[in-house]
């Protein structure tokens, strides 16, 4: 029987009653958690949240929105559960436990640490779904944040600023969603569209075509282009190359990268490709979202 959890909060306290991580932010809270076999259901978090695996291996069942996964996890693997979210977490760890570290933020950490890279439409997003896998710099931010908030306490708050602050600039740049996406706090929509949607959102700069879509989703072609429009207001095939121009965007902005570099980046064919996207979609060159160019 699985245990349920309103808020994520609640469970990070139970497995680390005495081992929340003093840090200077009212954004974010980190727990060092030493965790057992266990089944938990996590539902209407009002909280993003993020777990590292620190050591131990487990079998792990997870059901996010619907969409099962059934993995082994290792040490530096991270699951990411976005806010509003429904989850359930079925595991056996293969030993004694397992520790971990969890680190539960809002968005108000990117509106503090990293005000230069959101927007409204990043404010209408939310953090990347995903069972535990292997995402090296992200892992790597959570550790600063944890060796900073145990060596630093009352104190050095430079420091921690610097490392709140990576950790947001890391997360909202390659963890993030940059357009609203309501589907995943509406029950209305369907939950196969939601798993199209999310997989656009993952692997946006790879070759996706709508036979990819239909395996992912389950429904046939003209279904999910019909379903999807209605979701989303788009096709899937607009709404993938919204996705790569708005990140192309992106990569102008903070980047010197060439063209045919950030095309190539972002899953254009070519730069060619990648100017003709940006002249239909935003009426605009590449060019023009370069910060040194004068836009008029």
């Amino acid at each position: 029987m699985s245990k349920l959890y309103k808020n994520s909060t609640e469970y990070f306290k139970e497995v680390s009653p005495k081992k929340q991580l003093e840090i200077n932010s009212n954004f974010l809270k980190i727990y060092d958690a030493t965790e057992y076999s266990n089944d938990i259901i996590f539902r209407n978090t009002t909280k993003s949240s993020l777990t590292l695996d620190l050591s131990g291996t487990s079998k792990h069942l997870t059901v996010m929105d619907g969409i099962i996964s059934d993995t082994l996890t290792h040490p530096g693997d991270i699951c990411q559960i976005p806010a509003g979210l429904e989850a359930r977490f079925a595991w056996e760890v293969l030993g004694d436990n397992q520790k971990s570290i969890m680190v539960e933020f809002n968005q108000d950490l990117f509106k503090s640490y990293c005000p230069e890279l959101i927007s409204e439409n990043f404010l209408g997003g939310h953090l990347r779904p995903g069972n535990f896998t292997t995402q090296a710099a992200l892992a790597s931010t959570i550790k600063i944040l944890v060796d900073v908030s145990k060596h630093n306490s009352g104190g050095g708050h430079l420091i921690v600023d610097t490392a709140i602050r990576l950790f947001a600039i890391e997360v909202a740049t390659n963890h993030w969603t940059r357009e609203p996406l309501p589907l995943h706090y509406s029950k209305k929509f369907d939950r196969r569209i939601r798993r199209a949607v999310d997989y656009v959102e993952a692997h946006f700069c790879d070759n996706i075509s709508l036979s990819t879509l239909t395996g992912v989703s389950g429904l046939c072609a003209t279904r999910l282009i019909n379903l999807f429009k209605e979701a989303t207001g788009s096709t899937p095939y607009v709404f993938l190359i919204n996705k790569r121009v708005n990140h192309a965007i992106y990569l102008l902005r903070i980047t010197d990268l060439p063209l045919s570099q950030i095309a190539f980046d972002v899953g254009f064919a070519d730069q060619q490709h990648m100017c003709h996207a940006f002249r239909k979609q935003v009426f605009r060159t590449p060019l023009s979202f370069r910060p040194s160019v004068a836009y008029g």
